[in-house]
């Protein structure tokens, strides 16, 4: 993993090659969202304990996708989220300061990649205004402490109106006792 430090939580995997196959592949598991990785690849086993200059033949550099958030229905008391996470996401998803009454938490072991969240508007402090209410919602994947791969998303809704609407109105006509009504479109 790298850090503005150096590389962190280094891990190493040796992978055997098939004496047929002209490649080989590895599965990582475990890698954080939002985060840069090189990947150093070697040949040869060196022993452990060696005070031989280990040679990097090759590297490979990755960067992770980041978490991502998408409002799929927006009622008047409710808005389900849609949140990519990637799969084996153990931290928080939460309605941005009601994160004690309106979260809901990741399933580490789980491969599932995305999470539904229901933001119930009244429970989770939710804005609004005659056409649209929004919320923050924030992806926490490290608990209890906010780290560079925590992210903060706004869920806006707009709600529909027609494209045509009619409004009636009632009017007096000066001088006299009748009464009409007028529809406009």
């Amino acid at each position: 993993e790298n850090q503005v430090w150096g590389e962190h939580f280094c891990r190493h995997k040796t992978v055997r090659q098939k004496p047929t196959a002209a490649n080989f592949s590895a599965e990582i598991l475990g890698l954080k969202m939002s985060t840069n990785y090189t990947f150093y690849l070697e040949t040869g086993v060196l022993e452990k304990l060696s005070r031989k200059e280990r040679k990097i033949e090759q590297n490979l550099i990755l960067e992770t996708r980041g978490f991502s958030a998408r409002a799929t229905d927006c009622r008047r008391d409710t808005t389900e989220v849609l949140l990519e996470t990637g799969p084996h996401f153990g931290g928080k998803i939460s309605a941005e300061g009601r994160e004690q009454n309106c979260f809901i938490k990741g399933r580490e072991k789980s491969s599932n990649s995305s999470y539904s969240f229901t933001i119930d508007h009244k429970k989770c402090g939710s804005s609004m205004n005659k056409t649209s209410v929004w919320t923050y919602v924030v992806v926490q994947e490290n608990l209890p402490i906010l780290t560079h791969s925590t992210r903060r998303f706004l869920v806006l809704c707009h709600f529909k109106m027609p494209e045509v609407f009619t409004v009636k109105a009632g009017f007096n006509l000066p001088g006299g006792n009748s009464r009409g009504s007028a529809s406009f479109e």
